[in-house]
């Protein structure tokens, strides 16, 4: 029944799908929320929304309880169709209703839509229910909230994930990636670059998570374990409502154009010798295809930046970097 109802919903006949809805619920005493699951995964993908809200009538009706599965499903499909009040009262619903937990990804996908449709109401709505809830967070969340800054402009936000993001989690190549082009974006090149100079270490020390999908699509292997809530992590501190001070008028503070060297290197743990050593024997490094492209989309981005923000020293100290390695032959702006 299920296949028939998404075959309806494919060829635009949504009156025969809703019929065939009601006749699964009326028929049938014993369905669970697995038999709803193809239907859902659907939606989801559509997205269809209104028919995600039908379904979740008819297995109001029927008592049915949600599982994770099919909850994280339907939040996905209200969340791409725009309805984020439905969504995030689905998810309040969730935490409020005995036996039903709901994971972490449920909460970093409304994040997400609230990020795309840039809602900041939202987001403290969610951020707020996860503090009482104490459901945690991982490296999604606070990708999330990143985005969530930068749209906002709001630099101070950035600076408080990234504290608490580096208590928690060891550093990582796409990571880093993020906390990069949210802070060229944010106007902090004095930041970018000191990102961009621990992404380096991490190349050429080899410490690389970066795997690469049958799509092209890279993402970071190494185990995501949440980091729970405790009394002294409290989202709310990251203060998104408040933009007072989004950009500092002085985008490089502490930053001469023409003073970027490699004494700034051993903020890293490598100190200037080391990092003429390191330049000599990187012809003998290998650093996997993925991990170079990540690194010259970070190099484009600050070198962006330094051109928006007229910072010709510090762009002429990045291109001498990239040409002392010869891992970065290929261009660059992509």
């Amino acid at each position: 029944m299920q296949m028939q109802i998404v075959d309806a919903l494919r060829l635009g006949e949504r009156g025969k799908a809703s019929n065939l809805l009601l006749n699964v619920g009326h028929g049938n005493d014993s369905l669970r929320a697995d038999d709803f699951i193809y239907i859902l995964n659907y939606c989801a993908k559509s997205p269809d929304p209104l028919f995600v809200m039908e379904t979740w009538r008819i297995m109001d009706e029927k008592e049915i309880s949600l599982n994770n599965i099919c909850s994280l499903l339907m939040v996905q499909a209200l969340c791409k169709g725009g309805y984020l009040e439905e969504a995030f009262k689905l998810i309040n619903f969730l935490g409020e209703s005995p036996g039903i937990y709901p994971v972490l990804p449920i909460y970093n996908s409304f994040l997400r839509a609230c990020a795309k449709r840039q809602s900041i109401k939202n987001a403290n709505q969610c951020l707020d229910l996860m503090e009482r809830q104490m459901v945690g967070k991982n490296e999604v969340t606070y990708s999330e909230l990143l985005k969530l800054a930068v749209w906002q402009q709001n630099l101070p936000a950035a600076h408080e994930i990234w504290k608490d993001y580096i208590k928690h989690y060891s550093l990582s190549i796409i990571p880093l990636r993020k906390f990069i082009w949210s802070f060229t974006r944010l106007g902090d090149l004095k930041s970018a670059y000191e990102k961009l100079q621990y992404m380096m270490a991490l190349a050429i020390g080899g410490n690389t998570y970066v795997n690469k999908t049958s799509e092209g699509k890279l993402y970071s292997s190494r185990l995501d374990i949440p980091i729970p809530s405790i009394c002294e992590l409290n989202l709310k501190k990251l203060d998104l409502e408040e933009n007072k001070h989004s950009v500092p008028s002085i985008y490089c503070e502490n930053l001469d154009d023409h003073a970027v060297n490699a004494d700034q290197c051993t903020t890293f743990g490598l100190g200037v010798g080391e990092v003429e050593n390191v330049r000599m024997d990187m012809l003998d490094i290998h650093i996997s295809q993925p991990v170079m492209k990540i690194l010259r989309w970070s190099f484009s981005d600050v070198i962006h930046a330094c051109a928006r923000l007229r910072n010709g020293g510090l762009a002429e100290q990045l291109i001498l970097q990239i040409s002392s390695y010869d891992i970065l032959k290929e261009p660059i702006f992509v």
